[in-house]
């Protein structure tokens, strides 16, 4: 019942307005924020059950990809989680590449190329406290982090995160060597230790969190397909995995997407037979372990999951590094363009919106039919990239971390039906306009419209 309430999201009563907030990457605050400036809900500031819904004819997209990058993957998820799980007609969050490698990491044993253990772009390590039993660390944490902190310092500055540096506790390429002095890298290496098995065990595929964050890979809203990364034209001619209950079906086929999302939705539990199926007083962390086995073995489903939450060729700048039928003689912009249109022509939509490719602003791109939404919305991930920065970080020189600016940042969108008097003329005729929408307040523009920039769609 779960992976058909999930799926029946992928095509829902239509809206009067759509909006879509970009990936978060571990910033609780600004998550809070941005839907503060959706006015969707009222004393959101207030603790959960006493929420509000404000819109009955809205929807909220999130893209995907709430940890990682941040310090605060915890929060955002669980902020995220209870939206979905008091709106959850209203509320669709789906599954970004980060959440996809940790359902991955889950069944990978430690130093067998985790994507958590990456020095980089991946779980920041002052994010693992939040998930330690009652949120508190051993006494002496936060010098032990500072000296963790200090060691990627270093190996930032001498570019050696891009040679294998690993934030695993030990082997040839730990982070841990790194430590000063010497005498500190025993209990540095305990805390990596600690901190990557609590964050494991917190997103079991049984806790709460670890349940939810196997997200819906699609859904469709506003005549737009939502999706985390973009879907090369070529997938849709390949099959969602049968079961033993229903045969396969193209993914390009009327209702391919949404029969994905049901079976990537059911696939830890689904996939156990035979080696892995249930077995008799098999104890909760037995039964654990062997569905995030179950879904990392599920190599069709994972293959159609990840090139939708990881592909990039309905961009300009990453046209090039794809070959597919409209790859020769034709400009970047006109590659990228001429695959939009075709997907979206196969799949009977007007427009395509994703996340996963950042810049510091909302695109538009493609006449209207392609909505790029990731705008860089959590501040460590502006101010710092891709490093594991902290406050201390910020103030060595040569500047490595510049500092973060406090006040939140980038844009999201909203889609809203046009009246009846306004003449939208689009591929498809679909009446929408798009409103991008600006991190600040400005109360005179608020009256009627909270935008900065409207397009007709």
């Amino acid at each position: 019942m779960l992976a058909f309430s999930h799926a029946a999201l992928a095509l829902t009563a239509r809206p009067e307005r759509v909006w879509a907030i970009g990936d978060l990457h571990g910033d609780a605050g600004c998550a809070r924020h941005w839907v503060e400036r959706t006015r969707l809900i009222s004393n959101v500031s207030a603790p959960p059950e006493e929420w509000v819904w404000t819109d009955p004819s809205a929807k909220l997209v999130f893209m995907g990809d709430y940890i990682d990058r941040g310090p605060e993957a915890r929060a955002v998820l669980s902020f995220v989680r209870e939206l979905t799980t008091r709106f959850p007609d209203s509320v669709h969050a789906l599954l970004g590449n980060h959440e996809l490698n940790l359902l991955v990491d889950r069944a990978r044993p430690a130093g067998g190329g985790r994507y958590l253990e990456y020095a980089y772009a991946a779980a920041h390590p002052a994010q693992y406290a939040a998930w330690l039993p009652g949120g508190e660390d051993e006494p002496g944490s936060a010098e032990v982090l500072r000296a963790l902190h200090e060691a990627l310092l270093l190996v930032y500055r001498e570019g050696l995160h891009g040679q294998g540096v690993l934030m695993t506790p030990e082997g040839p390429r730990s982070v841990v060597q790194f430590v000063r002095p010497a005498a500190m890298r025993p209990r540095v290496a305990g805390a990596i230790r600690r901190w990557q098995s609590a964050y494991l065990r917190g997103v079991g595929t049984r806790t709460p969190l670890g349940a939810w964050v196997q997200r819906p890979l699609s859904v469709v809203l506003a005549d737009t397909l939502f999706v985390h990364g973009g879907i090369p034209e070529e997938l849709l001619d390949l099959s969602v995995p049968a079961t033993r209950d229903a045969p396969a079906v193209r993914l390009g086929a009327a209702g391919g997407l949404a029969l994905l999302n049901a079976r990537w939705l059911n696939a830890s539990r689904a996939a156990r037979v035979g080696a892995l199926a249930p077995r008799r007083g098999e104890s909760e962390a037995e039964a654990e372990a062997a569905e995030a086995r179950a879904l990392a073995g599920s190599a069709e489903l994972l293959h159609l999951a990840s090139e939708m939450v990881e592909y990039r060729g309905l961009h300009e700048a990453y046209a090039g590094r794809y070959e597919d039928r409209h790859s020769r003689g034709a400009t970047p912009a006109q590659v990228a363009c001429d695959r939009v249109v075709a997907l979206l022509r196969r799949l009977n939509v007007s427009r395509i919106a994703v996340g996963h490719t950042p810049e510091d602003s909302v695109r538009i791109r493609c006449g209207g039919r392609l909505l790029a939404i990731d705008s860089t919305l959590s501040r460590s991930f502006r101010a710092h990239g891709n490093y594991y920065c902290d406050a201390h970080m910020e103030r060595e020189e040569p500047r490595i971390c510049p500092p973060r600016n406090e006040a939140c940042e980038g844009q999201i969108v909203r889609l809203e039906r046009a009246p009846l008097d306004v003449q939208v003329e689009v591929p498809g005729g679909a009446p929408w306009l798009l409103h991008v929408v600006e991190a600040e307040w400005d109360r005179e523009r608020d009256e009627g419209a909270i935008e900065d920039m409207k397009m007709e769609l």
